[in-house]
């Protein structure tokens, strides 16, 4: 049922608009080009861009224009301004915190069910451990033990069990793929939220720790042998009896509580990104609704117990993820609006360009992402819309050019994800698309295209559709599979 907030919206009644303005274009323009450039240059961490004059100069904008750039791609963590004579911008390593906190606040707003939540990390995650067992090297064995030994104590009741990050996301980094681990850590991060709200007795979380331990040993096992078969069916077998422990409530999955101010760092723009976050999980714990005024910025100040410049830096985060905006004027203040898809996308993709992700890694992922898509919306071959909507997602055609092939042809397989109906899945098809579009797919370095690409990709297309309308998961799964096959020739 929609919020009480979204109702005022559709009936035209409420105190604010729910849209926000729309973000300084030229901007995120200028930042956009930033970020291009320490791509192009290969990320090279500790080199000097330029100073802050010279780089007013080359891009033509003025100082305000490219301050606002510059916090946008600091808060990417691609670049930091240095102050002083000695100063400018110099690019930066970032760190994964970035990246899966953008993700995590999408997902949140999306409504995301541990449903949705678990689905995922069924696909990717026996993938990762039978990664793992393919690459492991001697020198891991001894660490990927020792997080396995370590989850044996039973855990106090509001506290996670154990099963919920530590050697999953181990076994994620010795896959040696940085998708599968990203992933991996935004998923780990989600249960981690979810399960903290999940009361249990003592008897429960004893049961459960035990269960984890036998479970990661067994895994731990299984990937020192090398064993990528075992090891992806111990994998599935743990999270089928997750998936258990979390049946018995559907609860979507909600924010921690706030930082303590005691924990805030002293100032600086750390300050506004941890008051940032403390406003974004008082929204997510449903304190204000999309169009509600929470307050005005006086207000504000007074309310988080910061400085007015450390609220208008928050304000700025806030805005660039379209989790809330600034309303000037009387009636004014800071308006909740509905977070940005695009901007989570965007700090993921990032980050695994940055981690060197290869078409390799991409298409691997993808893969095991669209085949679920693809099996839960042939599970809803009979609900009317679903027919129609894919018809529309057809629009490479034999006659598309070249040069548009690529583009249109994302249209069916967003579709297929949307008719899915799984908010995470079609958050991570679109991150590994976006990085596809942005750097993969322009690399010179690709095998040459079937002699009419366009014509390949509509039949195949065609012929998806028509198993995904018929309900037919079988086929539908095995012609989406030929279809990721051959892109996977096209551009490995």
């Amino acid at each position: 049922m929609p919020s009480a907030a979204a109702q005022r919206a559709a009936s035209g009644k409420g105190s604010a608009s729910v849209t926000a303005p729309r973000k300084n274009k030229l901007a995120a323009r200028i930042a956009r080009a930033i970020e291009d450039e320490v791509i192009a240059a290969g990320w090279p961490v500790g080199s000097m861009i330029g100073s802050e004059p010279e780089l007013i100069e080359r891009y033509g904008v003025s100082r305000a224009v490219f301050r606002e750039a510059i916090r946008l791609v600091e808060h990417h963590q691609v670049v930091a301004m240095r102050r002083g004579r000695s100063g400018g911008l110099r690019v930066i390593a970032p760190n994964a915190a970035a990246a899966v906190s953008a993700a995590v606040v999408y997902l949140e707003y999306a409504g995301t069910t541990v449903d949705d939540l678990l689905r995922a990390r069924s696909l990717l995650e026996p993938l990762a451990a039978a990664e793992a067992a393919k690459h492991v090297s001697e020198g891991d064995i001894q660490a990927l033990r020792a997080v396995a030994a370590q989850e044996t104590e039973t855990p106090a009741e509001g506290q996670v069990p154990a099963a919920y990050g530590g050697l999953h996301i181990m076994l994620a980094r010795l896959s040696g793929n940085p998708v599968l681990q990203l992933f991996v850590e935004v998923l780990a991060e989600l249960t981690d939220r979810y399960a903290k709200v999940r009361r249990t007795t003592k008897p429960d979380r004893e049961a459960t720790t035990q269960e984890v331990e036998r479970a990661h040993r067994a895994l731990a096992d299984a990937v020192v042998a090398g064993d990528a078969a075992t090891a992806q069916h111990y994998m599935s077998v743990h999270l089928d009896a997750m998936n258990q422990w979390f049946a018995d409530t559907k609860r979507r999955i909600v924010t921690r509580r706030p930082v303590n101010a005691a924990d805030r760092p002293a100032k600086g723009s750390k300050l506004a990104e941890v008051i940032a976050e403390e406003i974004r999980a008082d929204i997510v714990r449903g304190k204000w609704d999309v169009g509600d005024v929470i307050d005005s910025e006086s207000s504000l100040v007074e309310r988080y117990d910061v400085s007015r410049s450390a609220i208008r830096e928050a304000v700025r985060l806030l805005e660039h993820h379209s989790i809330a905006w600034m309303r000037r004027g009387p009636n004014g203040g800071l308006v909740v609006a509905q977070p940005d898809l695009d901007a989570g996308v965007e700090a993921m993709a990032l980050y695994l360009d940055y981690r060197g992700a290869t078409a390799a890694d991409l298409l691997l992922v993808r893969k095991e992402l669209e085949l679920g898509c693809v099996d839960l919306a042939a599970s809803r071959a009979s609900e009317p819309q679903v027919r129609d909507r894919l018809e529309r997602a057809l629009t490479v055609t034999a006659d598309t050019s070249g040069d548009d092939v690529n583009r249109l042809a994302d249209e069916l397989h967003l579709a297929v994800a949307e008719i899915a109906g799984n908010p995470v899945l079609t958050f991570l098809l679109r991150t590994i698309m976006s990085l596809w579009a942005r750097h993969v797919a322009d690399q010179p370095t690709q095998p040459v295209p079937p002699e009419k690409p366009a014509e390949a990709v509509a039949h195949a297309h065609l012929a998806i559709v028509e198993a995904i309308a018929a309900g037919d998961r079988g086929i539908a799964r095995r012609r989406m599979a030929r279809h990721l096959d051959a892109l996977s020739l096209w551009w490995h």
